[in-house]
Parts: C-alpha cells; sequence; structure tokens
C-alpha cells in the first residue's frame, strides 16, 4: 500500500521550541485548570507560620493530610497544581530549594515517625532545583504546577513539603507566614544537616489549594472513540487532561501518548483534519494499524508550529482497523495537549444513496418525500438526477412531477428531500406502487447500492395499511411511535377478538420482546372513539393473549406494562373495546417504550458493529462479551442466531432489507438495526 502523507519539516532545533513550550506550560496552564478545592473552603485560618514553604531553618520538612471528604474526588481524578496560601511578611524573604511529594494513604492522623518513613511510596511532583522565590506577593496563593500530574485513586491525601536552604537558613522566623487551619501535620525542622529525629504532631496544617481535573473518556488507545459512518467530526474537549499513559510513541517522529480516535478503512483515500487548535497546544497525528499494545506506523504529520493545525491524507485498506493519536510533539517530557476539532472524511468520490428505500407510504392526494444523503467525499460541486419508473402506479395519472435534480455545494453533506404529489381518482384500487431511481451523477460521484425507492400509494377510501394483522406495523426499534390516521376506515376483518375482554378487529402493530418491561400506551385519542388495548404472542394465526388495558371511556387513553421475553414476537391490537357489533375505530398516537435502557448497567460502548449498511460480513469488536447473537427479521423472525460469536459474521445469506441485530451478555443485552445493501 503507498500512502500519501505529509512529512515532518519542522524546524530541526526541537531543544529551543521544547523549552519554550515549557516556559508557555509554567506560565499559562494555571489558568487553563477549570477545577479546583480549597481546605478549608473558607480559606480561614486559626494561625500563621512560616512553614511549609519557609527558610527559617535549613532544612525543613511538613507533611499534611487532607480527607477524602474535604477532597470531594473520585477515583481517576488529576492533581495538576498545588498552591499555599501567603498571608504576609515582615523582613526579606529567602529563597529555598523545594521537593512536594503526594501519596493516596488511608492515615487520617500522624504519629510522631521519621520523614523518610512518610515518603516512602510518594510520588514527586515537584523536583530539586526548583526554588521558593524571594518576591512573593502578599495575601495570595503561590505553588506549584505539578511536573507531572498526580493520579488520585480515592481515599485521603498526603502531601510532604521538604525546603533546602542549607546552614542556618536564610530569613527570619516572621519573614513568610502561610495559613494554617485545623487538620493533621507533622513537622521537622533542624539547621546544618537534614533531620534524622522523629518529627512534631500538630493539630493545625497548611490551607491548600489544589487544580485538578479528570481525564478524557478517550485518553487511551483502549478506550479510544470510534464510529461507523464519515464524515466524522469531534471537538475535543479536556485534552489538557490526557495523561501519558502508554509512555512516548512515534511514527516519524516522537510524541506523547494524547487522546485517541478509532475507524475502519474505507478502501480508499481518507482524510485526518486537525483544526481549532489551542494557541498553546502544538499538535502532533500519528495513525496506526494493528491492536493496541501492537500499533503499526501508517503515516504521521507535525507541520505546523503550536496553535495550528495538522492534516494526513492516506489510502485505507477495506476492514482494516485504524488508530488516531493526536498528542503534543514533544518526545521527552508529557507536556500537556489542548483542544481542537477533528474531522475524518471518507475522501472516495460521493456517493448518492437513498436514505430509506422501502416502506415509502402515503395516501391519495398527499404527498410523500424522499431523502437522499451524500455519502463519502463532500469535497466539490455535485448533481444527481431522479427519475420515476412506472409500476402499477402510472405517472401523471397516480403520482405527479418525479423528475429532477439535487444539488449538493463544496463541503456540504446534507441530505437533500424529493417531494412527490400523489394524485388522487375516482376509483378504489388495492396497494400500487412505482419507483424513483438516481441517475446521472456529476463530478466523478457515483450512485450506491441504495440507488432506488419504492413508493407504495394507499387508496384514500381504503382501509389503513395496519387493517389487519398480517399489515401490522413493525416497530423495529424501541422506543416506537405513530400517530394512526384515518383509523375510522378499519374493517372488522379478523372478526371479535377476546383477549380479557371482547373488542373490534381495529389497527395493528408488531415488535419484539427484548427482555426487558415494556410499555405500550395510546393517547391523543379521537373523542368519539374508546379504545382498548390487546398485546398477544405467536403468530397472526395463533395469537395467545399476553395483556390488555379498557380502563378508560371515550376520548381517553390505555396504558400497560408487561415483562417481554427476549426474541419473541408481540402483536398489538388497537380497536374499538365493543365485542359485538363493528364500532368504528378512530385515530391516536401509540408508543412502544421500554426500559432497557435504564435497566442495563452494562457499558456497550466499546461494542462496535460495522459496517451498517453491510452486505457480506458484519464486523462486532470486542465480540468475546457477546454470549448470543441473533437477527430477526421485519415480520419478526430469527433468520440467524450465533452463540459465542466471533469478530466476523457471515451474512452474505441475508436478503436485501433492515434486521435487528440483538446481541446478549452476561450484563444485559443490547439491540440495533441493520440494513442488509
Amino acid at each position: 500500500m503507498k500512502s500519501n502523507y505529509k512529512l515532518n519539516r519542522k524546524s530541526p532545533n526541537l531543544f529551543w521550541k521544547l523549552c519554550l513550550s515549557f516556559v508557555i506550560l509554567l506560565v499559562c496552564k494555571q489558568n487553563s485548570i477549570a477545577q479546583t478545592v480549597i481546605i478549608p473552603a473558607t480559606n480561614a485560618f486559626s494561625n500563621q507560620t512560616n512553614e511549609p514553604l519557609g527558610a527559617y531553618y535549613g532544612y525543613q520538612r511538613t507533611a499534611m493530610i487532607y480527607t477524602a471528604a474535604e477532597l470531594g474526588l473520585t477515583s481517576g481524578a488529576l492533581i495538576k497544581g498545588l498552591y499555599f496560601y501567603y498571608n504576609s511578611f515582615q523582613t526579606p524573604n529567602s529563597g529555598a530549594p523545594v521537593i512536594i511529594r503526594i501519596s493516596n494513604t488511608t492515615q487520617t492522623t500522624f504519629n510522631p515517625s521519621l520523614f523518610s518513613d512518610e515518603v516512602i511510596g510518594a510520588t514527586t511532583v515537584v523536583t530539586t532545583g526548583t526554588n521558593i522565590g524571594t518576591n512573593l506577593p502578599a495575601s495570595s496563593w503561590f505553588g506549584y504546577v505539578l511536573s507531572m500530574p498526580f493520579v488520585y485513586t480515592g481515599g485521603n491525601l498526603k502531601v510532604t513539603v521538604e525546603t533546602n536552604a542549607t546552614g542556618t537558613g536564610g530569613e527570619t522566623f516572621l519573614a513568610k507566614q502561610f495559613r494554617w487551619s485545623a487538620g493533621a501535620s507533622q513537622s521537622w525542622k533542624q539547621d546544618n544537616t537534614a533531620p534524622t529525629g522523629l518529627g512534631v504532631v500538630n493539630t493545625s496544617r497548611p490551607n491548600i489549594y489544589i487544580n485538578y481535573g479528570y481525564p478524557p473518556t478517550n485518553d487511551s488507545c483502549a478506550t479510544a472513540l470510534g464510529f461507523d459512518f464519515f464524515p466524522y467530526t469531534n471537538s475535543q474537549t479536556n485534552a489538557e487532561n490526557a495523561t501519558n499513559n502508554a509512555g512516548f510513541l512515534g511514527c516519524s517522529n516522537p510524541m506523547n501518548d494524547g487522546v485517541w480516535y478509532t475507524f475502519y478503512g474505507t478502501g480508499g483515500n481518507i482524510k485526518v483534519s486537525i483544526s481549532n487548535v489551542d494557541a498553546t497546544f502544538d499538535p502532533q497525528v500519528d495513525i496506526y494499524s494493528g491492536l493496541c499494545g501492537n500499533l503499526a506506523c501508517v503515516a504521521s504529520a507535525d507541520v505546523v508550529a503550536a496553535g495550528g493545525g495538522e492534516t494526513i491524507l492516506f489510502d485505507s485498506v477495506l476492514n482494516t482497523l485504524y488508530y488516531v493519536n493526536v498528542a503534543h510533539f514533544s518526545s521527552t517530557a508529557d507536556l500537556p495537549e489542548g483542544n481542537f476539532t477533528i474531522k475524518i472524511t471518507d475522501e472516495r468520490p460521493s456517493q448518492f444513496n437513498f436514505i430509506t428505500s422501502e416502506f415509502n407510504y402515503g395516501y391519495e392526494n398527499q404527498s410523500i418525500t424522499l431523502s437522499v444523503s451524500r455519502d463519502r467525499s463532500s469535497s466539490g460541486i455535485t448533481t444527481v438526477g431522479y427519475s420515476p419508473n412506472d409500476g402499477s402506479a402510472l405517472g401523471n395519472i397516480d403520482y405527479g412531477t418525479a423528475f429532477g435534480t439535487l444539488t449538493w455545494a463544496d463541503g456540504d453533506s446534507t441530505p437533500k428531500n424529493i417531494t412527490i404529489q400523489l394524485l388522487p381518482d375516482a376509483v378504489i384500487e388495492n396497494l400500487e406502487t412505482f419507483t424513483v431511481l438516481l441517475i446521472n451523477p456529476t463530478n466523478g460521484a457515483t450512485v450506491g447500492t441504495i440507488n432506488d425507492a419504492i413508493i407504495t400509494i394507499i387508496d384514500k377510501t381504503a382501509p389503513p395499511i395496519n387493517d389487519a394483522c398480517s399489515g401490522a406495523l413493525n416497530a423495529v426499534t424501541l422506543p416506537y411511535s405513530n400517530v394512526q390516521t384515518r383509523g375510522q376506515a378499519s374493517s372488522n376483518n379478523n372478526g371479535f377478538m377476546i383477549c380479557e375482554d371482547g373488542m373490534n378487529d381495529g389497527l395493528w402493530y408488531r415488535f419484539t420482546g427484548n427482555g426487558f418491561p415494556i410499555t405500550v400506551a395510546i393517547t391523543n385519542v379521537d373523542a368519539s372513539f374508546d379504545p382498548e388495548l390487546f398485546v398477544y404472542n405467536g403468530a397472526c394465526s395463533t395469537l395467545f393473549c399476553t395483556a390488555g388495558a379498557d380502563a378508560g371511556a371515550t376520548g381517553q387513553g390505555e396504558s400497560l406494562t408487561f415483562p417481554s421475553v427476549l426474541g419473541t414476537n408481540y402483536i398489538v391490537n388497537v380497536g374499538y373495546h365493543e365485542g359485538n357489533f363493528d364500532s368504528p375505530e378512530g385515530n391516536f398516537k401509540i408508543d412502544i417504550t421500554t426500559t432497557a435502557l435504564a435497566n442495563n448497567n452494562f457499558d456497550f460502548q466499546n461494542i462496535k458493529v460495522f459496517p451498517n449498511p453491510f452486505s457480506e460480513v458484519l464486523n462486532i469488536e470486542n465480540s468475546e462479551k457477546i454470549t448470543k447473537i441473533s437477527i430477526v427479521n421485519i415480520l419478526g423472525q430469527e433468520v440467524k442466531n450465533i452463540t459465542n460469536p466471533e469478530s466476523k459474521i457471515d451474512v452474505s445469506d441475508l436478503e436485501i432489507g433492515v434486521y435487528l441485530l440483538k446481541m446478549q451478555t452476561e450484563m444485559g443485552d443490547k439491540l440495533i438495526k441493520i440494513k442488509k445493501k
């Protein structure tokens, strides 16, 4: 495969650029962090002393504990800055080197101990060589952006501060005064040599200001944001909190491990573009194939400096998994990422498809609307024509003009609509159909596999399409909603139905159970219609009563909830409550909903099904989490059943159409609509 991508042409003097980035980090980072906690929240104080950042003694040590309740953080928070309140000074300041360490702890108090014991297992976040400074503004917070974020894992937090002015120090006791308030701490102080004895336990501790954040959801390769459609656009937020958890990566040039995206190749050119980049963020974009932990470089872009975008155009292999890493270009320091917008586009010439190819029903003397999508690339101005093909319905007799051209501007991928008027006549007829074709695409575009749409015309005097059980409207996915029109034209062709009570044979719907409670509700009922609602399982020829509702009067709605069985075919009948004579139904609105999402605590985010629409093969990422898959057609019939599915499923034997894919796991079930093209 030959890749077409931009090479690194950045200035070779990376050292000075890295230094500049680090200076920007120190100056700007504090203002970019939005989440903070102050302990105590009021910044009140009971006393003040030169600790923790004083230089009165040659060697000073302070350890302090802040409880989980005071912090209010959840596990995974990144502590990024620590600051102490500098209250006042009376004599000139003296600077001193400082080291700060942090650890998660179960301690709530201190017993006298060695300082060396208190820092066992702690993470150094401010390193040797960092000075306190000699010209601090009084009545303000003073502290440090951490050299690397500290990961809080829950519990209490222990902070230790070590200053090394050496000798007998360099200032009087009153030189620096930091606020202290009630809490647990321990102090060690000694001139000339570092303290080696036990510390002094205190019942107060320094007031503290903590900057923190949480990593973005796509902080690692394993949690990369995935998608199964193009173009894909995402505005990345919280990128500054990304951690360098995979170390330093690199294609043509090393970089941080930043934020991640993943997708499957189309077999043609794909463009990855980064724009709207934060001014202090110098992004590099690398594209890999393979699996997390074993990635192979495909392409890289690192052309523009801080605040600029990057673009990669490369030739993808069909159904190959790709990962995109967007991060700071540095290979030696975990410099912060910034926010940006990523756009990933399929650069093959545009392709036009009907969004819905079947089940386009309309009544005489009404109009019907078809939607056409522009898939793949949206570059350039392009058009596609449409033309009718008569079936049992004839042009200018049963339907009006169905010729025309749709036009898309450069960069436009918004679906366009075709509106066709269905004409009335005086003849009572059965269902009539005609087809609309997509033709003559321009500017190198093509028509896709869904290039024709079948329109079915319903006679205005004929019964509704769902007048009989065999014509039940199919609620392919839940929640489902439908406004029933011309309900008064329904006939009692199945006779009188008996479930919990007798009723007319009225209007019909069907859906498939998902293993969770399902609610069927009837609202917006015509004033003259007294509805009754039955739910059956089985087939139209053999119906078994599941549940019924007939609590309301004329003009009032009905509702019922029942526990569904996964994969079971359910049929809903809404008719007049009378079981002895054929009273007219009316119009209403039906809603079929499920509590599946509310009751299902399993996270399906990492299970991806693609491509959709599909042709020969369905790919399932993380299929090891799935114990069973079944595919159901629009009639509720199971057409495929697979136990412990692999990552690829052969679906070449399925007919073109719409299906419901059910994925069963130990933690719950998920249903999605899929289409065979």
